[in-house]
């Protein structure tokens, strides 16, 4: 398993879109899984991620089964920039 770590920098938190773009990348690499505090969402569902209401300047970790190419990282980064 393969851990990453990402700092949500959205001034209003997470909300649709950048939930939309972060399972769109991650669908292509399940199974993965995206923790938040003590909340751990296992099926990619937007609606899940969003029910996490993640709220600027918190940490986000994603686990996937095997290693994210660098060109999907950096997508991932931008998603929690709301780029």
């Amino acid at each position: 398993m393969t851990t990453y770590s990402f700092e949500v920098l959205i001034p209003v938190g997470l909300h649709a879109r950048p939930c939309a773009k972060i399972i769109e990348i991650l669908k292509h690499f399940e199974p993965a899984h995206i923790t938040y505090k003590e909340n751990t969402i296992k099926t990619l569902s937007i609606l899940e991620l969003l029910l996490l209401k993640i709220p600027t300047g918190s940490t986000v970790i994603i686990n996937t089964e095997t290693p994210l190419p660098p060109e999907v990282t950096d997508k991932l980064e931008r998603a929690f920039l709301d780029l």
